[in-house]
Formats: structure tokens, sequence, C-alpha cells
């Protein structure tokens, strides 16, 4: 069996004010030796999701997100493509 660490990491600018920006990192880190060393994919798959929040009212926001693999769009051993969150 094949052990997986899932690691998360994100961050907002301007926490306080209307419109924030979002960066988010996730990944997924593959530890053991049942897990072979792919020689087409990268072994630690990371995937980067930056968006928008704007706020129209304080109670109320809009968040526009786009999700990628990192660092290669052309190639991601998930075949995760560009996406809307």
């Amino acid at each position: 069996m094949d052990d997986r660490v899932h690691v998360r990491r994100g961050f907002i600018l301007f926490p306080a004010k209307r419109i924030q920006f979002m960066s988010e990192y996730s990944g997924l880190l593959f530890a053991g030796t049942a897990t072979p060393n792919s020689t087409f994919g990268a072994r630690h798959p990371v995937d980067r999701i930056r968006g928008v929040r704007v706020y129209i009212v304080p109670q109320a926001a809009v968040d526009i997100g786009l999700a990628r693999c990192f660092p290669d769009r052309h190639f991601c051993p998930r075949s995760c493509n560009a996406r809307i969150v």
C-alpha cells in the first residue's frame, strides 16, 4: 500500500479590503517503496488556485478563481485542465 501525504497552503492579500486576492497550493506527496517513480509524470503533483474575492456589500462576496496544475499547465499527471472554481 502506498503512503500519501496531503499538504495545502494558501493566503489572502488585503483581507480587510473590499477586493481581496487569493492563492492556494495543494499537493500530494508520495512516500514508501510501493509508489513507483514515474518517468512520464511528476512524483509530487501540485495544484494551484488563484482568484479574487469582491465584497458587493459587507455581508456578501463573489469569488472567482482559476485552478491549474503547477508548474506546467500543458502536462499534468492527474489530467487537470484549467477550470473555473
